[in-house]
């Protein structure tokens, strides 16, 4: 599994740097209304369709997840084969309460987690990750 470790650095920069599209960041929800449109606030999934906007977009349901995926597709499903995760890992990045630091890095993030604090648990990831890749 090629895990898109460009892809993570690029998000958790986003969270920590960028402007975000939502006006809020909220671990516990992709995002905030359920028209196809960016809401008052979402999580890092949520900020996809803002970062990667030829790539992403918010369904009919106002779920993030990739372009050409029906309505009735998760935006886990497309987090999964966008940055190419487990699904382990993907709850670990992206998921409240669902955090594994002992096997992927990082630490345990409750749904009050920051938006920094989330990209520097997707950061140790790719620090953990990319070194077990290269033994």
């Amino acid at each position: 599994m090629n895990i898109r470790f460009d892809l993570l650095r690029e998000l958790a920069n986003h969270l920590k740097y960028g402007e975000l599209g939502h006006e809020y960041f909220d671990f516990g929800i992709y995002n905030s209304t359920t028209l196809p449109e960016c809401g008052t606030c979402g999580c890092a999934i949520g900020e996809c369709p803002v970062l990667w906007p030829e790539q992403w977009k918010f369904n009919t349901l106002g779920d993030p997840v990739l372009i050409g995926f029906k309505d009735e597709e998760d935006s886990a499903d497309s987090g999964l084969g966008f940055f190419n995760l487990s699904a382990g890992s993907y709850f670990h990045l992206f998921l409240p309460n669902k955090q594994n630091p002992a096997r992927f890095g990082g630490q345990y993030l409750t749904i009050s987690a920051t938006k920094e604090k989330v990209a520097d648990n997707i950061l140790a990831f790719c620090e953990k990750m990319e070194k077990e890749v290269l033994v």
